[in-house]
């Protein structure tokens, strides 16, 4: 059963899939009453899971549930409070994000509603969902960017036997159709996860650098139980002035990019908040075991976290991304932790750092408009429960006023361009159903495939289509939704960068509904 939401009003919808025929139902309405959810909203997602789960799994041997879309990392809960006049009364704080200044790209989770799903929004809704971990999913999917997080994973963590996460991108290739052999009543939750982690890596290119693992919910406690004892080893090691040697190792660990590619950076490394924690206890191991360093306090529980990180399978891939292929993404790491940087770095930077406090409400810097209170309205589950947080707050040396930054929620162009290309022709006839796309070939080079763009009505970016073999030149799009549809087609080398483009056609659709089963 599958839950899909649109970008534009009243466009929610549920389908179910069986023996290869994917039905639209009217289940939205039924459970809802309305026909447009809040898909960013925990009570909606732990509604549909719960409903499915009474409707369809009843007698399921095994349950799966798989997240798709824009992940966010680290996302604190919030509210904002309204501005008002001098003298008059404080309103009531208001849920989620204030509007964001003009000219401030917003990309929240849900478009219609302009709502984001925050880390303890997320573990809200997936343990509603299980019964608080009574009654767990066999497998939790996250097929999304930047969620092999420890605090996100410690949220969630008895809302199923076996999570699969990418910490840093993961790339929307989606081959469903290659899971479902796999997700089998006698296969184990174990043996499904392995089988997502190795079809998906090998459906990507070196152009698509990635990292994904899968681990057990019962082991993730013992994880942060480990990083825990870390931070106390670096806490002591902090007082005996070995700062240094901290600094020396994590610096030369393996970053998720979740800070900088907000404004466009995709350089991955500090100042990016997010390090892969099993780079990291080596690094320190190693540092921490020289003899200008020495603590063997450090190097018991590094070695403490790399035993527990040892149960953690994974697949990577490094490599030139096509977005940047100047720059050299090397992260082959599993979960990633919140990184001591440069100790005087701001809060603006270490924005994460500068809230990872237990405390509620705190009161935050809003960094897209600082004019604007923000509160933080609930702690994160780790930092309540485990220590590192402690270590944090000791490390940074600069004022860490509590402050709210940009977080990346990255959508990748659909086409890379560098330099000047050839131009082909392209044109667009609608037809009943759908259009028929014709271009020409490139004159000039020989392309490996040709890629279909489109923005569709109401869409807000472009999005690849489809990939056409490079010995055709026509595709047919079918099951147009009505209305304006802007289209390009690049010709691509082996490594997806254009060789050759078309100009943006604009092709209209008007035709009868037709019925769907």
């Amino acid at each position: 059963i599958y839950l899909a939401d649109g970008s534009g009003a009243g466009d929610s919808r549920i389908w179910e899939i069986a023996g290869g025929v994917a039905t639209l139902t009217g289940r939205v309405a039924e459970w809802w009453g309305q026909e447009e959810l809040n898909t960013a909203d925990a009570g909606v997602l732990a509604r549909f899971l719960r409903s499915a789960r009474t409707a369809y799994g009843a007698d399921a041997t095994r349950t799966v549930v798989s997240l798709v879309g824009h992940g966010v990392a680290l996302a604190p809960e919030l509210a904002w409070v309204p501005p008002t006049e001098p003298g008059e009364p404080a309103p009531a704080p208001q849920p989620g994000i204030p509007a964001l200044p003009r000219g401030i790209d917003y990309t929240p989770t849900d478009v219609t509603d302009g709502a984001f799903m925050s880390t303890p929004a997320l573990g809200e809704a997936l343990l509603s969902a299980t019964d608080d971990g009574a009654n767990p999913f066999d497998l939790v999917f996250f097929d999304q960017c930047f969620q092999g997080n420890l605090d996100i994973l410690y949220e969630v963590r008895s809302a199923a036997r076996v999570f699969v996460a990418s910490p840093n991108y993961a790339w929307l290739v989606a081959p469903y159709q290659m899971y479902l052999p796999y997700f089998a009543p006698a296969a184990t939750p174990e043996e499904m996860a392995n089988a997502i982690i190795r079809i998906y890596q090998n459906r990507l290119t070196d152009g698509n650098p990635n990292a994904i693992f899968w681990v057990r919910g019962s082991d993730i406690g013992a994880i942060a139980d480990a990083v825990s004892n870390l931070g106390d080893a670096l806490r002591q090691a902090l007082g005996a002035g070995k700062a240094p040697f901290i600094l020396q190792a994590a610096q030369n660990g393996r970053y998720a990019d979740t800070t900088q590619c907000g404004r466009g950076n995709l350089h991955l490394g500090p100042p990016d908040e997010l390090i892969g924690a099993e780079r990291l206890a080596e690094n320190l191991r190693l540092r921490f075991s020289q003899v200008d360093a020495d603590d063997p306090a450090v190097v018991a529980a590094a070695t403490g976290l790399l035993q527990v990180l040892d149960r953690v399978p994974s697949t990577f891939r490094v490599g030139y991304p096509y977005i940047e292929p100047n720059e050299f993404w090397n992260y082959d790491d599993t979960i990633t932790l919140l990184a001591p940087l440069l100790r005087e770095t701001p809060a603006g930077i270490a924005w994460r750092a500068s809230i990872y406090r237990p405390t509620v409400p705190l009161p935050a810097v809003w960094t897209p408009d600082p004019q604007q209170e923000v509160l933080i309205t609930q702690p994160f589950a780790f930092v309540q429960d485990g220590r590192w947080d402690e270590f944090l707050a000791e490390w940074y040396t600069a004022p860490m006023t509590p402050t709210v930054g940009e977080w990346c929620n990255y959508v990748p162009p659909a086409v890379v361009i560098s330099g000047t290309v050839e131009e082909i022709d392209l044109t667009a006839v609608p037809q009943q159903g759908g259009m028929r796309l014709a271009w020409s070939q490139p004159g000039a080079s020989t392309p490996a495939a040709y890629h279909v763009l489109v923005r569709k009505p109401d869409g807000i970016n472009e999005v690849l289509l489809a990939i056409v073999d490079a010995t055709v030149q026509d595709y047919v799009v079918e099951g147009a939704a009505n209305g304006t549809w802007l289209l390009r087609v690049a010709a691509v080398d082996e490594s997806e960068a254009a060789v050759a483009i078309s100009q943006e056609v604009q092709a209209s659709t008007i035709y009868l509904p037709v019925a769907l089963k």
